[in-house]
């Protein structure tokens, strides 16, 4: 259900809660970012029924169901009696969804909703509370009361995707939306878009800061992925003190923003983690394309980390920032321990349970043109040599490079490196990004999920900051002539960039009324202007299509353990 099909909140509300048999038909619902805005012209903003005592009742009710005291839910009542709160009536309407298996959340400038993180961890802590008197009562009286049962009953398994809809360069505290679902009794996967924080340290006073209020070890999320994000240390601390080691299995987080008031401490990262490192499974940490350490700020703290303390770690996806920390430091470690010194930081970070390791943003860092070819490919090299006698279990290899980034001799180096790979039983994909500007013809919306296969957006809009160019996966071990696909592909890329420019170019000079519309629209006679780069991908590589990951999954392996959202009748709903 999308909420931009009604105009009339309270009313919704007021149906799903009194009504079990409509709530039960919702499993997915998408909550848009402008959800606040109604028209008054077009909406009555009032309960259904309202004046109508029976109605007062189910309401007052309702509130009970969700506070631990007659004060808080006298309150609650007060906030949703008039229907003018429309943060306290959008809390009623997720309390009352117990079938709902997905929910799709916006938030934008536009409105805080003040209210919302005020309520909702009053509203789950309520339902917590009153979930455990009401099982401990029953042990002593039986009962079969319908409100007893429903208040038992455990509601399904819910995935949220948070994300910050707006064109804002700085985060502005957006992280504390995220915040106010891990207070859910029932989550299992939490998605996150371009929440962030201020660089000032959060006011813990505050009674709007849901991170200050979520209690250690009370949320049973098992998948955590943030993109395009950057909290707070002191967020990012009680964030994962509420999660629960040996719920947790998988945690994923993208720095975003090299703009962002606040800083990043890969120290603070790992500390966070420690509660962790004997059930965590899955880790990835990287940035956004952009590279947000601009230098070493006093707020910034990119320095190399180490994961041998996570004793059960089987995934790891890093980029290289956080092996061999700020391109500053990496430049350092290169010149002072030239070769071998620099190389072994990798292989020497990872835990002996590894079973597959994923490079990402693998180019040359910021100002440092050799780290490629010096460091990071002489790296694997070392990772793949030290496989049987350190990481046994080691069977596969990911690398995600941007291919027009890479000169040519790397990519022979590449081929040779997978070679080895094969030699020592690894299975090696190279995973071909960045062909294009994430804004021009071919790029999609980013999928989500460990293996990049978990579709949140149905109808996505170009106008999305998640998008990138569609990406190559490509099986190294079935590919004899790896370097010569690389390199052709490599060229094809520019060509098609060169065209691209140049139709763009013509288009420019007719003017803004034909700027935007007419080079992005399928009706464009693309014949002269814009090749067909993925018929020429899946051509080259004669196997089944992966152009924008189609046919991946005939090479990903069998425990990758990506958390799937939902199943196949939820995406239907």
């Amino acid at each position: 259900m999308h909420l931009k099909q009604t105009v009339n909140l309270p009313a919704l509300a007021y149906l799903i809660s009194t009504s079990p048999a409509h709530a039960a038909l919702v499993r997915s619902l998408i909550v848009p970012a402008t959800w606040e805005k109604a028209e008054d012209k077009i909406c009555n903003w009032s309960w259904s029924r309202s004046e109508d005592s029976e109605a007062r009742s189910v309401l007052r009710a309702k509130c009970a169901e969700c506070t631990s005291s007659e004060e808080e839910t006298n309150e609650l009542y007060g906030d949703i009696q008039s229907s003018e709160n429309k943060d306290a009536i959008m809390a009623i309407l997720l309390t009352s969804l117990r079938k709902l298996r997905q929910l799709n959340i916006r938030f934008s400038t536009a409105d805080d909703h003040d209210d919302f993180r005020l309520l909702w961890p009053e509203i789950m802590n309520g339902i917590r509370s009153r979930r455990y008197s009401t099982a401990e009562s029953t042990t002593i009286v039986e009962t079969n009361s319908s409100q007893v049962a429903q208040l038992l009953a455990v509601p399904d398994l819910v995935d949220v995707m948070v994300r910050f809809t707006g064109q804002v360069r700085r985060y502005l505290n957006y992280s504390l939306h995220l915040a106010s679902f891990f207070h859910l009794p029932n989550l299992r996967s939490i998605y996150g878009w371009k929440l962030g924080d201020m660089g000032d340290p959060p006011d813990w006073e505050d009674p709007k800061n849901p991170f200050a209020k979520l209690r250690p070890r009370s949320c049973p999320v098992e998948f955590i992925e943030l993109r395009c994000s950057q909290l707070h240390k002191d967020h990012f601390q009680l964030m994962l003190d509420a999660t629960i080691p040996g719920k947790l299995k998988t945690f994923s987080y993208e720095v975003g923003s090299r703009w962002s008031w606040c800083g990043t401490e890969h120290s603070a990262i790992m500390k966070s983690l420690q509660p962790h490192d004997e059930t965590l499974e899955g880790l990835g940490l990287s940035h956004e394309d952009a590279y947000p350490y601009q230098s070493i700020k006093i707020r910034d703290k990119p320095y190399p980390c180490s994961f041998t303390s996570l004793v059960a770690l089987k995934r790891l996806k890093i980029a290289p920032v956080y092996i061999w920390g700020h391109p500053k430091l990496i430049a350092h470690a290169m010149s002072q321990t030239p070769g071998r010194g620099s190389q072994d930081m990798l292989w020497s970070a990872l835990p002996t349970s590894l079973e597959e390791l994923w490079i990402t943003r693998a180019q040359n860092q910021m100002g440092n043109t050799t780290f490629v070819s010096d460091c990071l490919l002489p790296a694997l090299k070392l990772v793949a040599q030290n496989k049987r006698s350190a990481f046994p279990k080691l069977d596969y290899l990911r690398i995600e490079l941007p291919l027009l980034n890479w000169q040519n001799e790397w990519l022979d180096d590449l081929a040779s490196l997978c070679q080895l790979a094969a030699i020592e039983d690894m299975e090696t994909t190279i995973i071909v990004c960045d062909m294009f500007d994430k804004h021009g013809p071919f790029t999609i919306e980013r999928p989500w999920g460990w293996n990049e296969d978990i579709e949140w957006e149905q109808t996505p809009s170009r106008n999305s900051g998640n998008r990138g160019c569609a990406k190559v996966w490509i099986d190294a071990t079935q590919q004899e002539h790896l370097a010569d696909i690389l390199k052709d592909m490599k060229a094809m890329f520019e060509e098609e960039n060169a065209r691209y420019c140049k139709a763009r170019d013509a288009i420019d000079k007719l003017g803004p009324s034909f700027r935007d519309g007419h080079l992005n629209n399928s009706d464009y006679d693309a014949s002269e202007g814009i090749g067909y780069p993925e018929r020429y991908v899946d051509a080259r590589l004669k196997k089944e299509p992966y152009w924008e990951g189609r046919g991946k999954e005939t090479i990903l392996h069998r425990n990758a353990a990506a958390r799937q959202p939902l199943d196949d009748d939820v995406k239907n709903d």
